[in-house]
């Protein structure tokens, strides 16, 4: 079935009981991916559970073409719907796909697929539209409504309100993809530590931007591991005024985009259609420095990574007298890790 990017969001909150397969593409590969995962614990009950969530790549499918049909069709040991999530669907072998939907009697798991951008005549796009059993999604680039209303949802989950102006002010500094958005409203979240009313003072602590090119030497100068120059950085940073929570969610939000970037490449995608899916668009001046550190990092680097930074943006909201400690040690422990992998790359 045909779904179209207005009625995306009701039908992955309240999917059909009988849908056998999802199909969630567009230009927008953050919300396709927040949709898949959305979908893919609604059938499992849990993402995490490793019998009932199963991942596979298109060179799984390639490699085995039965594959996806033997997933769909088997049981689990304590029994349970299972969840099946396809990733870069587009190039899997589209056979594979079709005879999940042609099974008899459907299957009672669910097959879940992410892809990128598909024209209205693209297989894969088509074969999904057109079947009974089946959904296809559109993930478009949120725009101010579709971030408001995304900013409201996340706050009150967390028992905060925002004034109009406030809320106004914080949609304007969100970027296009949605998995980059949501991580800067969760910030905020942890930030306030509680129930609440969020406040412009809250938005200026964690979002508003520095210097660019200041702060782009220092954000690249850690994930560089140059550890010298990040530290003088740091400093210079620290001494025009910047907030260290500021500068903490920004190395944040910059290892994230390197992590989504450098898991592209590990499934294949290139890297000059990522930079130009960037948003915000990355500055013209780093995209060699972006290039030549993704190119010598693994995802599997980054969740540690990223954690460090958690934990030290939980030791600030208790540490305010030391927060420029907190944040050096941190952001020089992160560099000095990168060096080590530089080092032997």
């Amino acid at each position: 079935m045909k779904v179209t990017a207005r009625q995306a969001e009701a039908f992955v909150k309240s999917p059909p009981a009988d849908l056998v397969a999802v199909l969630c593409y567009g230009p927008d590969a953050g919300l396709s991916r927040e949709r898949a995962r959305t979908l893919v614990t609604q059938a499992a009950e849990r993402f995490d559970d490793p019998f009932r969530v199963i991942r596979l790549g298109a060179e799984d499918i390639r490699a085995e073409p039965t594959r996806l049909a033997d997933e769909m069709q088997s049981q689990t040991l304590l029994g349970g719907r299972r969840a099946i999530w396809l990733e870069e669907a587009s190039d899997a072998p589209i056979k594979s796909i079709e005879t999940v939907l042609t099974l008899t009697p459907p299957p009672e798991h669910l097959l879940v697929l992410t892809a990128g951008d598909l024209g209205p005549r693209v297989a894969l796009r088509v074969l999904f539209e057109r079947a009974d059993k089946a959904a296809a999604l559109p993930s478009y680039a949120d725009d101010a409504r579709s971030l408001e209303a995304l900013a409201r949802e996340t706050l009150q989950q967390a028992g905060l309100s925002a004034s109009r102006s406030v809320m106004q002010s914080l949609v304007a500094q969100l970027g296009a993809d949605r998995a980059l958005s949501r991580r800067e409203i969760e910030k905020l979240v942890l930030y306030k530590g509680g129930p609440g009313e969020v406040r412009q003072e809250d938005i200026d602590a964690i979002l508003a931007d520095a210097s660019i090119e200041e702060m782009d030497s220092w954000l690249y100068a850690v994930s560089g591991g140059e550890v010298a120059a990040a530290d003088a950085a740091l400093a210079a940073l620290l001494a025009a005024g910047q907030p260290p929570i500021r500068l903490l969610n920004a190395l944040s939000t910059h290892l994230f985009r390197l992590y989504d970037v450098a898991s592209g490449l590990a499934r294949g995608e290139r890297l000059e259609a990522q930079i130009a899916a960037l948003r915000p668009p990355l500055f013209w001046k780093v995209k060699r420095r972006l290039e030549a550190q993704v190119s010598r990092l693994s995802p599997a680097q980054f969740p540690p990574l990223l954690a460090k930074l958690d934990d030290t943006a939980r030791a600030l909201r208790h540490q305010n007298n030391s927060a420029e400690s907190l944040l050096s040690q941190a952001a020089l422990a992160i560099a000095s890790r990168l060096r080590r992998r530089v080092e032997r790359y």
